[in-house]
């Protein structure tokens, strides 16, 4: 069965900007490169190695969790140029396309070996690699009086400002080295269109009520808690995410200084405001609902990977609506190595909605 994920906005610019002649792994970046990654990555070469052909593999983080664990080419066909996305269930007939093998052949005669059989990798089964074709490139426009578009698909994004100036003062050096004659009223007036499109976003939290009757007493319960986030425009992006994903944003949008995640486990305020939340959303299972974190502590657990997936998920859904990097850094569960899991652009009066659905103090 494919695991393979794609979001609706489209590859990521990350999994988009591969080069030709190598295999990509894309890893979790909050777990890096962990003992099966290496076991697959054994796997390619030892196949390369049985057919005899150039191989070159890389790996590369990737912030869309259903893509966690694929495997992605570059391939050109005709003059289609194609990315070539698989898991486990399709990397086989992925390498013979990128290698030019007869996959037909090769599937009648490979024998996989047992140990990554165990692993769950098949060979000639039903799955297929999914294909992208990538939009043609567009040339930098030349300088001319009646022409002032500027396009500056060349730079990388920047993750600090230092970044971002240093990127922007390489692309402003390649203008004069390379001729491109952009003028710096042409900046300025790109500067100025861009700023007028900017979007910026505030989040909403709304409550769906419904009546119901506990021994034989009217009560108000929760039919629904509806995200959204709402554009500087007007235009409104609903979010939705799987219960227990659902319930482990809503209790990190209540802590504004965030969590690392091994600092989850044993945390009683934090665990009490999830099942408090948990148990009042619709369709939530006392069977999922888990007795304590305390797992979180080690980071080689299923339960620390599982809440991982799980606070990726509202930041895929977020991304699936919006398609805006800057509304997933805002308002997705968002950290690192160095820095707390939390979701940077939730208010004061985010957090007392909250408190006021749930019932929290």
């Amino acid at each position: 069965m494919s695991t393979i994920k794609l979001p609706t906005y489209g590859l990521p610019q990350e999994v988009a900007n591969i080069p030709f002649g190598q295999v990509v792994l894309l890893t979790n970046p909050y777990l890096g490169i962990l003992t099966k990654t290496t076991h697959m990555i054994e796997f390619i070469l030892s196949m390369a190695k049985d057919y005899k052909v150039e191989h070159n593999i890389s790996t590369r983080p990737v912030q869309y969790s259903g893509l966690w664990d694929c495997f992605v080419c570059k391939v050109k066909v005709d003059e289609d140029v194609q990315i070539l996305v698989s898991d486990k269930d399709s990397l086989v007939e992925m390498l013979c396309e990128f290698w030019g093998l007869d996959y037909e052949e090769v599937r009648k005669s490979y024998k996989l070996p047992v140990r990554y059989k165990k692993m769950g990798m098949t060979c000639g089964g039903e799955d297929h690699p999914i294909r992208v074709s990538l939009p043609p490139r567009s040339p930098l426009p030349s300088s001319k009086e009646d022409d002032s578009r500027i396009i500056l698909g060349c730079m990388q994004e920047a993750q600090t400002r230092d970044e971002a100036y240093g990127n922007f003062r390489s692309t402003i050096i390649d203008n004069f080295n390379n001729g491109y004659g952009i003028t710096l009223d042409e900046i300025i007036a790109i500067y100025k269109e861009e700023e007028k499109k900017r979007k910026t976003y505030t989040l909403d939290i709304h409550k769906v009520p419904k009546e119901d009757y506990v021994k034989g007493k009217k009560v108000i319960l929760i039919k629904d808690c509806v995200l959204k986030l709402i554009d500087n425009y007007g235009k409104e992006y609903p979010f939705d995410a799987p219960v227990k994903s659902k319930a482990i944003y809503l209790t990190f949008l209540l802590f504004p200084k965030g969590f690392w995640i091994k600092d989850i486990a044993g945390n009683q305020e934090f665990y009490d405001a999830f099942k408090k939340i948990y148990t009042q959303l619709p369709y939530f299972s006392k069977k999922y609902l888990p007795d304590n974190f305390d797992q979180l502590s080690d980071i080689d657990s299923t339960e620390y990977k599982c809440f991982l997936q799980q606070m990726g998920d509202t930041r895929d859904a977020i991304m699936d609506v919006t398609n805006d990097n800057s509304a997933r850094k805002q308002f997705a569960i968002e950290g690192d190595y160095y820095t707390p899991f939390r979701v940077a652009g939730a208010t004061d009066e985010n957090r007392e909605k909250v408190k006021k659905i749930f019932g929290l103090k």
